[in-house]
């Protein structure tokens, strides 16, 4: 017996998708895509390295932060170092909680049901957001 899907792709009419059956999952190319929540990532490899290079980033700032609570655990520090240390540590907690929320972002993304791109910034003076294009793909602008 053939796996197959009782319902329609919520997405069946994007024009990416014209040409293809409703009911066919990642374009008969489950090798090269991906589509767990049935909505797209214009390339579904941004989503995964976006994943990848924050969780990278998240674990440097852990390791980060073990070696500062070594620092301060192992003594003989004068109070104003102390205090420096303990800044920092709260700094990073700030920065994995602002990573952490980006990582719930992406999630919803890939929940949504218009497609997403990431670009660089479209000034040029370096400055980025968030743009819908007259295509109606919205490209997620920065670095």
């Amino acid at each position: 017996m053939f796996g197959s899907f009782l319902l329609v792709d919520p997405l069946a009419e994007d024009l990416k998708q014209i040409g293809q059956s409703p009911y066919t999952y990642v374009v008969n190319n489950p090798i090269q895509y991906i589509d767990p929540t049935g909505m797209i990532w214009e390339n579904p490899k941004q989503e995964e390295k976006l994943n990848k290079s924050i969780n990278k980033r998240i674990e440097r700032i852990n390791k980060n932060n073990t070696k500062i609570q070594a620092q301060i655990d192992k003594g003989g520090l004068s109070n104003d170092k102390i205090v420096k240390l303990e800044d920092k540590l709260a700094d990073n907690n700030q920065k994995i909680e602002i990573l952490n929320q980006s990582l719930i972002d992406i999630e919803a993304i890939g929940n949504a049901v218009e497609t997403y791109k990431l670009t660089g910034p479209s000034s040029s003076d370096g400055t980025h957001g968030v743009v819908k294009g007259t295509n109606g793909i919205i490209k997620i602008e920065g670095r």
